[in-house]
């Protein structure tokens, strides 16, 4: 993805991949998958209606989980676009992921066509999914690593080439009773009211880029968190017999 840095204003121009969704699979689809995660978690969506039932819509969770993209989908009804790491586009995983609207992109150096991809799913009054985090961290519930500013940036270049469409961001703090969940454990997801990234255009693109990016971390979560021991520690290093970490009830 370009540097943060560069000007918001900024137009790329080429051919942009579509990200094609199965529209009728979705919904024929949709009943199954809403009886499985119910049936394998304790789960609770909060704040279903911050998110806007219409037009272009960037939301930013937490990265708690690999279950955190499955159960992104029970907080809408509308049909979600997400990046996944091109490393997970394998065999029928890969199949059914791109069924349901997820598109690779090179965690470690996206391309400028990952980013013509997001500008153009937010540009058609679509609902994004991005993990501004950057990877999964074992943090307690509303914790927070410090974010990437490429959200914030998509956000702010997108809606520079749409003035008269209104952008929101939604922040999702994502919680689970333990620190890796398993059958019947508890899982919530929280929608935080929505950002409106038009109110940031009238500031310099470096201020309104930091601005953005700390008031989508706040919504994520309360704790600033910047240890990377809970990412590179995961409960399979528990001793024999020992129990998964709890965070109890969310």
């Amino acid at each position: 993805m370009p540097k943060p840095s560069q000007p918001v204003s900024s137009v790329t121009s080429a051919a942009t991949p579509e990200v094609r969704v199965n529209h009728w699979f979705i919904t024929l689809f949709r009943p199954i998958y809403w009886l499985f995660i119910h049936s394998f978690f304790k789960i609770s969506m909060l704040g279903k209606e911050n998110i806007p039932s219409s037009g272009p819509v960037l939301l930013v969770p937490t990265h708690r989980s690999r279950w955190d993209p499955v159960l992104m989908g029970d907080l809408t009804p509308r049909i979600l676009r997400f990046m996944a790491s091109q490393d997970e586009f394998v065999g029928t995983q890969g199949f059914c992921m791109k069924l349901f609207g997820a598109f690779p992109v090179n965690t470690g150096r996206p391309s400028p066509t990952t980013l013509k991809t997001c500008v153009s799913i937010l540009k058609r009054g679509d609902l994004l999914v991005i993990f501004a985090e950057g990877t999964i961290f074992y943090y307690p519930p509303d914790n927070v690593h410090p974010l990437r500013p490429g959200a914030a940036w998509l956000a702010l270049k997108v809606q520079n080439e749409m003035p008269g469409t209104s952008l929101k961001v939604v922040p999702v703090r994502v919680r689970y009773s333990v620190i890796r969940p398993k059958f019947r454990d508890g899982a919530q997801l929280q929608a935080y009211p929505a950002i409106d990234v038009s109110k940031y255009l009238d500031r310099p693109d470096k201020q309104a880029i930091a601005d953005l990016t700390a008031d989508i971390q706040a919504g994520m979560g309360d704790i600033l968190n910047t240890s990377k021991e809970e990412m590179l520690k995961p409960v399979h290093e528990l001793k024999p017999g020992g129990k998964r970490k709890s965070y109890g009830r969310v």
